[in-house]
């Protein structure tokens, strides 16, 4: 498992470096307003898909695994078909009601509209293409056909790099588009490849009323629980961008958030392998081993996620400076909440995926709902009043309560969490300390000796984690009798 995780990562982070590297380059190039239009018009198609592509892409993630553990390769071939041809209808369907919205405006509107920004048509093939993009990623993951995986990203990510540089020479705020066309379309090529011999198949039989009655209750289930995930993410830039008046804000704000997704890599890669097995675990009557993975997979993620968040908040004047981004109490604060909050979310996501993975996708669907309502209305309170920091403060709300609910709701399902001690109630107060390091008018060296001295405490307070992922490292190694 822990080769797969090692791929995963590698692949995330072409994703994230691609996510990362636009707004880095763009919030150069253009006008901040710009940016934030670019990237409330991805965010407003990606929820599209939140809803739609991604519970069907979650039951192929969920029940082709599943079904390959119970031997029926006909149940397999008749899933993966059949979710590759709803899911073209689905996007058919949405691809023309979303251009005849663009259509009908005309093309013009104000900076706040979106089916009125004169981006939105180039926009509109990122729709279809981001939305294969979600299905055949999980399609990878539920075959274990992880390397494979690796191989398409990397494809991708070098199209939307080249794309990039193409934009950049060119300084049109609609080539800044392209590369997010690019990657899904190379990587959904690639795809095709890789499954010609599964696609060229065909399948065999219907599916029965029982199993098609399971997948759509279990599609329904992680269509709310995502709401609360991904979700949140993308719903977070179209509040900012609906309720606050400062267009170029959204663009800052949207690079604060791209300037995080390096978090996600470690959490969202364990999760990835860890779904699949979870799901074998429980199809084969085995549950009892999923509190290990569960409680294994979370110690690994409490050190890496605790000194880079510490780093984050500590350094946060340094980090938003070096984008281009106004520093002030207010940005800096706003960037520091989203990270304490994604960062809770990141930890308890192996509980989560336990609760997503098995029968209690019930549970997980009412977290994402309640959560997500409460991101919400903080939303609608907070953003008129405080702009920036009113979006952090639900982002982090939201997430904060997703994490907690997910962590202790798996628990009393399948015990899993030690007994909190000292170390429990340490680490978010060495979090805390640190973010007050980043308001005082100090020089760097200064912050940067601060800010190291609370991470090496974090790592102290972790021993433990520390050396269990040390031995983890090691044993991917070649020992020197496998190589003799």
């Amino acid at each position: 498992m822990s080769r797969d995780i090692l791929l995963t990562i590698v692949a995330f982070a072409l994703y994230g470096l691609s996510k990362l590297g636009f707004n880095a380059v763009a919030i150069r190039c253009l006008d901040p307003a710009v940016v934030g239009d670019i990237n409330s018009l991805l965010s407003f198609h990606a929820i599209l898909l939140v809803f739609t592509a991604q519970p069907l892409a979650s039951v192929v993630n969920r029940y082709i695994p599943e079904h390959i553990a119970e031997k029926d390769g006909l149940a397999v071939q008749s899933l993966f078909l059949r979710s590759i041809l709803v899911l073209c209808a689905i996007l058919s369907v949405l691809t023309l009601v979303v251009g005849y919205g663009a259509w009908s405006h005309g093309g013009h509107g104000s900076t706040h509209s979106l089916l009125g920004n004169r981006l939105m048509p180039m926009t509109i093939p990122y729709l279809w293409a981001y939305g294969m993009y979600f299905l055949c990623k999980m399609i990878y993951y539920g075959f274990q056909r992880i390397t494979d995986y690796c191989i398409a990203e990397i494809m991708g990510s070098a199209s939307f790099f080249c794309a990039l540089i193409l934009a950049i020479h060119t300084g049109s705020a609609t080539a800044f588009v392209i590369p997010w066309i690019a990657h899904p379309i190379v990587f959904c090529s690639c795809f095709v490849w890789h499954f010609r011999r599964e696609l060229g198949a065909g399948w065999k039989r219907q599916i029965d009323r029982g199993r098609r009655n399971a997948y759509l209750r279990y599609g329904f289930n992680w269509l709310t629980a995502s709401a609360s995930g991904l979700g949140a993410y993308h719903l977070s830039i179209l509040f900012t961008k609906m309720l606050q008046a400062d267009a170029a804000a959204v663009g800052y704000y949207s690079v604060a958030l791209s300037l995080l997704t390096p978090l996600n890599l470690l959490p969202t890669s364990v999760s990835m392998v860890l779904f699949p097995r979870i799901t074998g675990n429980y199809a084969r009557g085995e549950d009892a081993l999923n509190s290990g993975l569960i409680k294994k997979a979370t110690a690994n993620l409490l050190l890496p996620l605790g000194v880079c968040t510490v780093v984050i908040c500590g350094m946060a004047t340094e980090i938003l400076g070096s984008m281009t981004i106004p520093i002030t109490q207010a940005n800096v604060l706003a960037f520091q909440l989203v990270a304490a909050g994604l960062t809770v979310a990141l930890i308890s996501s192996p509980s989560g995926s336990f609760l997503s993975a098995t029968g209690y996708a019930g549970a997980a669907s009412v977290i994402g709902v309640s959560t997500l309502a409460l991101g919400v209305a903080v939303w609608f309170w907070a953003v008129p009043l405080w702009g920036n920091v009113g979006t952090a403060a639900g982002y982090a709300a939201l997430m904060c309560a997703r994490g907690v609910a997910n962590v202790l709701i798996s628990n009393r399902v399948r015990a899993w969490l030690p007994t909190l001690s000292f170390r429990g109630y340490a680490l978010p107060v060495l979090v805390c300390v640190s973010a007050t390091i980043a308001y005082p008018t100090w020089g760097i060296a200064t912050r940067l000796v601060l800010v190291t001295v609370i991470a090496l405490a974090v790592m102290l307070l972790l021993a433990r984690e520390l050396s269990g992922m040390t031995k983890a490292l090691v044993l991917l190694l070649p020992s020197r009798g496998a190589r003799s």
